[in-house]
């Protein structure tokens, strides 16, 4: 229940400022978003149990799938929402802003961590979901890269989704946005030139992706005028900055090494960074159990192990996030953590 409740509690959260309050309207009221995700869960976090569930009491349940079926028409839903509220009279740059910083804390940290969960499904309907959710956010070519190159070259040079030793997060956050981009119109172009088929085509994916999230911006624009899209850049860039902190973390200076013989060392457990911090497991669809999904990506997030292993974060995501923001703290922490 509590997977279902977190997404409930943060889209009502996010739509409080897009509510007349006795006849007034007071945008920043969805700001408390904000103070929800960054400082009481973290608080909860600090008094509760780490998670421990041993692997036979891990299962998937209908109310699993179920919170990951809402996402997709609650993010439409507050974004629906924040454009209607744009397009009064009173519409404002200000509330442009609000409303982005809002509803891109939803779009991150609840969209863009169930979209992670729907592209590794097998079936179909549920890698739709999840496509559907990165467009909404301007990262479709995620779906690409994150399959087919980070599962594949974590840990590596070739991933440009593990943060280097003493590599900043803003740094980081230069190199991903674009190399993630160019690394998936790679992978897309082998897969067409394997089959045959030509890289400008009705086959590329990349190209659908594209002009999908050009209709979302068409639209936006079509709703609420230029309002509409300051408030999808807003909400675009926070959800991306949470994305992106999130692969930081996750993989921080945990480079695959490479034998005498120039082979290189199989992905493990030790190549993540994992946490078992309740609160911050129960709001990502336990995306901090990180070092088992690698081991087995199609493993559904409910069955996760829990076990504790090498590299354990000392914080839950939100706390982790926090210290990525500020370098000198971030390294200050973790840096004496790396292996040596």
């Amino acid at each position: 229940m509590t997977y279902l409740l977190f997404p409930l509690t943060l889209a009502s959260m996010a739509a409080m400022g897009m509510v007349a309050w006795q006849g007034t309207l007071t945008p920043y009221l969805s700001l408390l978003v904000y103070p929800y995700v960054m400082v009481l869960l973290p608080l909860y976090d600090v008094i509760s149990r780490k998670l421990q569930k041993p692997a036979d009491e891990c299962q998937t349940h209908i109310i699993h799938d179920a919170a990951l079926a809402i996402i997709l028409p609650l993010l439409l839903m507050l974004i629906g929402a924040a454009l209607w509220r744009l397009t009064s009279l009173e519409g404002t740059w200000q509330m442009a802003v609000s409303y982005g910083l809002a509803v891109g804390m939803a779009s991150g940290a609840i969209g863009m961590t169930a979209a992670h969960e729907l592209i590794h499904r097998a079936n179909p309907a549920w890698r739709a979901l999840g496509v559907g959710i990165l467009v909404l956010v301007q990262y479709g070519h995620f779906r690409i890269e994150h399959i087919y190159g980070h599962h594949i070259h974590v840990g590596t040079d070739k991933d440009p989704a593990t943060a280097r030793r003493g590599e900043g997060f803003y740094r980081f956050f230069g190199r991903v946005i674009i190399d993630s981009y160019t690394s998936a119109w790679e992978i897309e172009t082998r897969r067409l030139t394997n089959k045959k088929q030509m890289r400008i085509s009705r086959h590329n994916r990349m190209l659908h992706y594209a002009a999908l999230q050009l209709a979302c911006l068409v639209i936006a624009f079509g709703i609420a005028g230029w309002l509409g899209l300051l408030f999808m850049a807003v909400q675009t860039v926070v959800a991306l900055l949470l994305t992106e902190a999130v692969d930081y973390i996750q993989h921080y200076g945990l480079m695959r090494t490479i034998d005498e013989t120039g082979k290189r060392e199989p992905i493990g457990p030790h190549h993540s960074w994992n946490s078992r911090h309740a609160a911050g497991d129960w709001t990502t669809f336990n995306i901090g159990l990180h070092s088992h999904h690698h081991q087995s990506a199609r493993t559904p997030y409910p069955e996760l192990s829990q076990h504790p292993e090498e590299h354990e974060m000392p914080g839950n995501y939100a706390v982790m996030i926090a210290m990525a923001f500020v370098p000198p703290v971030w390294f200050a922490v973790m840096d004496k953590r790396l292996p040596h």
